[in-house]
């Protein structure tokens, strides 16, 4: 009977990571300003955030670590959900952000940030296209 579970939990495992493979992603390249780039500290690290809406919560967010070689190309998928492997339906606003002291939040001044998010972002369509334009106030 032992066997017979295990191989039940070890095929539904196999299943959910299959789901998570085949499921729609938020793609694309983050780019820097060539006037920032020498401002990003040792323990700075990037956030990628995907809402749906200008002003709600973020749905996912990627969290990257350095070395930064820019471009970065990213992907964002269920397994970056804020709700722990929600799908990404629908339209999304992208923004990314350098986060000086490495912490989620909040953001700080001094922090490298999107100057505008990149809208109507479709999960599984064209890959997006982010700039890390401007300092933190």
């Amino acid at each position: 009977m032992r066997t017979l579970t295990l191989l039940a939990v070890t095929l539904g495992l196999i299943q959910a990571s299959v789901s998570f493979a085949t499921a729609p992603e938020i793609s694309g390249t983050v780019q820097i300003s060539p006037a920032l780039k020498d401002k990003i500290k040792p323990e700075a690290v990037l956030y990628l955030i995907a809402r749906q809406t200008d002003s709600g919560p973020p749905i996912a967010v990627k969290r990257i670590t350095q070395p930064f070689q820019f471009p970065i190309e990213f992907s964002i998928t269920a397994r970056d959900s804020m709700m722990g492997g929600d799908t990404l339906d629908g339209k999304f606003q992208l923004s990314a952000r350098i986060s000086q002291s490495g912490s989620a939040t909040p953001a700080n001044p001094g922090d490298l940030q999107t100057a505008k998010p990149v809208k109507n972002v479709v999960a599984g369509g064209k890959a997006a296209s982010i700039l890390i334009s401007e300092v933190r106030r």
